[in-house]
């Protein structure tokens, strides 16, 4: 069976500031994003970036908050690197 570095929990964060969970899995946040902007169908994903060998039900639970999660810190992060450019000229 393949084992992942950090097994993904069966729903993301939502706390506002980023977390230690977050930092652990931002490698994952960003296949995430890559791969649903490659137009990647979500079971494929799920099946080798998130939770291999799984119920779908909770496979695509898994997904879809895995991907909010990627949204919002690269949001974030993309918002930050951009306020700090702004402010540095």
């Amino acid at each position: 069976m393949l084992r992942l570095p950090n097994p993904v929990d069966d729903i993301a964060p939502s706390a506002a500031a980023i977390t230690d969970y977050d930092r652990r899995h931002l490698f994952t946040y960003a296949r995430l994003l890559d791969e649903a902007r490659s137009g990647i169908v979500w079971h494929r994903t799920v099946a080798t970036a998130l939770m291999p060998l799984v119920d779908w039900p909770k496979a695509r639970r898994c997904y879809l908050s895995h991907l909010v999660r990627a949204q919002y810190i690269y949001g974030d992060l993309v918002l930050r690197e951009d306020a700090q450019t702004l402010t540095a000229h």
